[in-house]
């Protein structure tokens, strides 16, 4: 693994209160990698072991920022990345979950920068105790308007991937969130759900608990045009054959839900149901690896030294440094990576941040 290193002294205090990503921007075309599964992962939790936490779930991010070998082709602007962040986080916190910036870090490999979606395998290439987004410069070879945008290595996941042209109005990343927090595409087990087809979710909804992606309230979608090739507005006008149920209901799809397909036809994905929400939460609750990135409400960093290695410290609330209570002086220097990430950052007297090569970042978090 190659690092990409500092060669100059960096104390960054960064509290971004940027406006969010233009949404009604030139829709582009969109495709995702993330393989569905046959079977819903919330129905193997033993009715002993399910678990409902209470509050917003805040988890630890941590951005893997890909360049080739030669420091070429760098995947994205550190500050493009916040903000994308941030725009996920105001999507997200209507459910109770938002993720804290813990690291942004830069990575040298023509490899991982331009990954096949089917065989590059980041999981070596993950940070302990964090969700990992890796942002690279292509997929597949497709650095254009088409091609693969991201993808999941699975439903749930503990990491995912995608480019830069994934990022702003295709929504690509907050999608791909959604893959890893335990959500599928609206038209899982149709036809043009290559994965697993053959579960067509009904209108009535009489099987939207065990067909389509398991979630009741996202409106059966057929992701399908009867043979038109373009689609105007956001109203699915078709009622013909070909465009019906199997009890010859005509469809109503959610066409601007960040889980669709319909951006493809300039429909702005715009919205999670109450029932994704719902998903997303119990897959966080549920799901060892995923839960053991949540932070803690508070944390105080006092009477210690660090010059080297990271510090990735994220809380739900608030962070204090220095001589806290009298307790010593707390110090940061050398070659140390650190990211403080909280609601309230409260440098106290006794706090010193002196790198020498490395960096501190202080990240207002963007939950609320």
């Amino acid at each position: 693994m190659k690092t990409y290193s500092y060669n100059s002294i960096l104390i960054g205090i960064i509290l971004f209160f940027l406006a969010p990503i233009n949404l009604d921007a030139q829709r582009l075309e969109n495709e995702c990698a993330t393989v569905s599964t046959g079977t819903d992962h919330l129905l193997n939790i033993p009715a002993s072991q399910w678990r409902n936490l209470s509050g917003t779930r805040v988890m630890r991010l941590y951005i893997v920022v890909y360049a080739d070998d030669d420091g070429s082709n760098v995947a994205m602007p550190e500050l493009d990345i916040i903000r994308e962040v941030k725009s996920a986080d105001s999507l997200l916190n209507i459910g109770d979950i938002c993720f804290n910036i813990v690291g942004i870090e830069r990575r040298n490999s023509t490899t991982f920068n331009n990954p096949n979606s089917s065989s590059t395998n980041y999981s070596g290439q993950t940070v302990s105790n964090c969700f990992t987004v890796f942002i690279v410069f292509s997929i597949n070879g497709a650095s254009g308007s088409s091609g693969t945008f991201g993808y999941a290595p699975d439903i749930p996941a503990s990491y995912m991937v995608t480019k830069q042209a994934g990022f702003g109005p295709r929504r690509t990343f907050v999608h791909e969130l959604g893959h890893a927090l335990g959500l599928h595409h609206t038209f899982k087990g149709t036809g043009n759900d290559s994965d697993n087809p053959g579960c067509d979710e009904l209108v009535n909804g009489s099987n939207g608990t065990t067909c389509g992606d398991f979630v009741t309230d996202t409106n059966a979608d057929p992701y399908e045009r009867c043979g038109t090739s373009s689609l105007g507005g956001c109203t699915f006008p078709y009622t013909g054959t070909g465009c019906r149920d199997a009890n010859n209901a005509v469809y109503n799809p959610p066409m601007t839900n960040i889980m669709s397909y319909w951006a493809n036809y300039n429909c702005n994905r715009q919205i999670f149901t109450a029932g994704q929400y719902q998903r997303m939460r119990n897959t966080i609750d549920n799901n060892s690896t995923l839960s053991s990135f949540l932070v803690s409400d508070n944390l105080v960093y006092t009477n210690q030294t660090t010059n080297s290695g990271f510090i990735r410290a994220g809380a739900k609330f608030s962070i204090q440094a220095g001589n806290v209570s009298s307790s010593g002086n707390y110090t940061v220097g050398g070659s140390v990576q650190a990211t403080y990430s909280a609601n309230s950052i409260t440098l106290l007297p006794g706090f010193t941040a002196n790198p020498t090569s490395g960096l501190v970042h202080f990240l207002a978090s963007f939950c609320y």
